[in-house]
């Protein structure tokens, strides 16, 4: 066997979970003698424009190409070599099957890319966990593919092409859950090995000092504007709930605009944070933290630094995400997906807390 390598389709980095698991992963795998492969960490091209980065915009958007080029020239010559592969999306689908000719693979699994084309399986009209193509591709029409656009017959082909070879391949599952949901798919023959996910819960990576003053909002969403994080269903749950704060870390033009709304309550504070930059302050002084995700998520990191930083930890009912098995919160309120009903619940447990014993 040739040296073993890690094949990452997205750069190591803070902007994503899959870059914050390189980061924290890269030096373990290389103390094991593994070639990491990943390709250069892009340069967003909206921020660049609106820098008036003019030069530095056309460069970026040269060198794309030519990074995809290279990425592949690194990936194709392997052989008779022990792979670990995060985010195929990104990878290319193409390319993994290439890899699988002489290579022995292992699919560290992220999201449900391997059944659902739009990677995070939550229901493109109702935003609620969606399993309709467990175990047979069949895209309803409103949805596309995700974050690779190709078109709906080749991810779909693809999908059909990796549950062909999937006994060949190990899956690194993060939960229990998880390698239930990859058996349903693929069957009870596949292999599977529970290896969890790295998050850096130190407090050396937060930022101490706070600028914040004043009472706190009651509820903290700590998510990232994005249906599958369940940006809507806090929205909503804000509208149904006037008496209470919630604070959304994003700004109310981006949130406005994702979710096409003229705007939003008036007892949603938009503060554009990140753990590192203030949140951590609001997790740990809200009523209740809320990770509403409304997919089947492995284990969130998110979900992990606030159950280590507040008591009282609410998440959205599903059938297959982490938080259906998680034991670790203290006070965990799980709510019902119709955000009617979790309005109706979330309310009991903020009188109850507000109250005191």
């Amino acid at each position: 066997m040739s040296k073993p390598h890690l094949i990452c389709g997205l750069p190591p980095g803070l902007e994503s979970g899959v870059g914050r698991l390189l980061l924290a992963a890269a030096s373990e795998y290389r103390s094991k003698g593994y070639r990491i492969i990943t390709p250069r960490p892009r340069q967003s091209g909206r921020v660049l424009f609106d820098q008036s980065r003019y030069w530095s915009l056309v460069v970026e958007l040269l060198l794309r190409p030519v990074d995809r080029l290279v990425f592949i020239l690194k990936c194709l010559p392997i052989r008779q070599s022990s792979i670990t592969l995060i985010h195929p999306q990104t990878i290319g689908f193409r390319l993994l099957f290439w890899l699988c000719r002489t290579n022995s693979i292992s699919i560290y699994v992220m999201d449900n890319s391997y059944f659902c084309i739009r990677s995070y399986n939550c229901h493109p009209v109702t935003s609620r966990e969606c399993l309709h193509c467990v175990a047979n591709p069949s895209p309803l029409s409103e949805c596309d593919a995700y974050p690779v656009s190709i078109s709906k017959k080749q991810a779909v082909s693809d999908l059909k092409r990796l549950a062909t070879i999937s006994r060949e391949i190990l899956f690194l599952v993060q939960n229990n859950k998880q390698s239930e949901l990859l058996r349903l798919h693929f069957g009870p023959s596949i292999k599977t090995s529970l290896v969890g996910l790295p998050v850096d819960t130190s407090s050396s990576s937060v930022a101490h000092v706070s600028t914040h003053h004043g009472s706190y909002p009651d509820v903290v969403f700590h998510g990232v504007t994005s249906y599958a994080k369940g940006v809507n269903y806090i929205v909503v749950l804000a509208g149904l709930m006037p008496s209470y704060t919630f604070l959304i870390p994003d700004s109310a033009t981006n949130i406005c605009t994702y979710l096409k709304l003229p705007a939003l309550s008036s007892n949603i504070i938009c503060l554009p944070m990140t753990w590192e930059t203030g949140l951590h302050d609001y997790v740990v002084n809200a009523k209740i933290v809320l990770h509403p995700s409304q997919w089947s998520a492995p284990i969130e990191g998110a979900l992990i630094k606030s159950s280590q930083s507040n008591r009282n930890v609410a998440t959205v009912s599903t059938s297959f995400g982490y938080e259906a098995e998680v034991s670790t919160i203290r006070n965990h309120i799980r709510l019902s997906p119709d955000p009617h009903h979790g309005a109706a619940q979330l309310d009991l447990v903020l009188k109850d807390i507000i109250q005191g014993p």
